[in-house]
């Protein structure tokens, strides 16, 4: 109980001093540029080898962070996420790129801000759930935002996403709502789980 409130009083602090991802010279957000530097981030070495612990919820929050960014530079058509650089799991992966490929709506976004509303170490599970909010400007549908759940895990020693999941959002395309309906993103071991990912497959027709 005592890390875990540790935990929440440094989130708390981080959350004050990081709450919009993608500040440039103390603007609110940041022009998507496939030149920024923190757009090249990969996945980070855990600080204590191979089991995750609390020292790493910052490499953990910087990883989603750059995840975030790929995917709406995705969105933004100015590049192409290569889901291999975060995600190790063969089955979120193709559930990932299927994501992609069923993303037909076009969208112009300009500007993107990334803040965190919610950090927890789930103890039991040895992974962070960190959920993030991200503002996008948009030139076709106007403003919009959305609520990704994230969770990050260590596998061999690296930092990697074991779930994520877009809770909710006016610019989202609703896949996770159709595919995993109100889903309790609190577990990396769903992926591994046959049963479960065949019929997450079914749904989203892979």
């Amino acid at each position: 109980m005592k890390k875990q409130l540790t935990l929440i009083l440094v989130l708390l602090l981080l959350s004050s001093l990081t709450g919009c991802g993608y500040k440039d010279n103390g603007d609110d957000g940041a022009n998507l540029d496939n030149n920024n530097p923190e757009i090249k981030s990969i996945v980070q070495d855990s600080k204590t080898g191979e089991e995750l612990s609390t020292q790493d919820f910052e490499g953990s929050y910087e990883l989603g962070k750059a995840f975030l960014n790929d995917y709406y530079l995705q969105k933004a058509g100015i590049s192409k996420i290569d889901f291999s650089k975060f995600i190790v799991n063969e089955n979120l992966l193709k559930y990932s790129n299927k994501r992609i490929s069923d993303e037909t709506h076009k969208y112009d976004i300009q500007e993107v801000t990334i803040g965190i509303s919610e950090a927890n170490f789930i103890q039991n599970e040895k992974c962070f759930y960190i959920s993030y909010v991200a503002v996008a400007k948009d030139s076709n549908v106007g403003s919009f935002s959305e609520v990704v759940e994230l969770l990050v895990s260590n596998i061999n020693g690296k930092l990697v996403i074991s779930d994520w999941y877009i809770a909710h959002g006016s610019g989202s395309s609703s896949f996770d709502q159709r595919c995993r309906p109100n889903a309790t993103i609190d577990s990396p071991g769903i992926w591994d789980d046959q049963d479960y990912v065949k019929s997450i497959f079914e749904k989203a027709g892979i």
